[in-house]
């Protein structure tokens, strides 16, 4: 099982690996096989970067998403 703030914490932990020019936020091509789709929709502010802020906002509604029964955690068969 993988509770809200376990999730949390290693999402801050791949922002971080995956901000490879180290200016806190993240550019469509610091991404691995970045979709330019969820990008666009994370990007909340529209400035073509995602922010730390922006990342776990979006992170969390993936989180809710696959959280099936709604208990705060995922179990290895809700994992996305």
């Amino acid at each position: 099982m993988v509770s809200r703030e376990e999730y949390r914490h290693r999402m801050i932990e791949v922002f971080f690996s995956a901000d490879g020019n180290r200016d806190g936020s993240l550019a469509l091509e610091e991404l691995v096989d970045g979709d330019p789709e969820l990008f666009s929709e994370a990007d909340a502010d529209g400035d073509g970067q995602v922010g730390l802020r922006e990342f776990l906002e979006f992170r969390a509604l993936g989180f809710e998403r696959a959280d099936a029964n709604d208990d705060g955690t995922l179990s290895w068969e809700e994992m996305p």
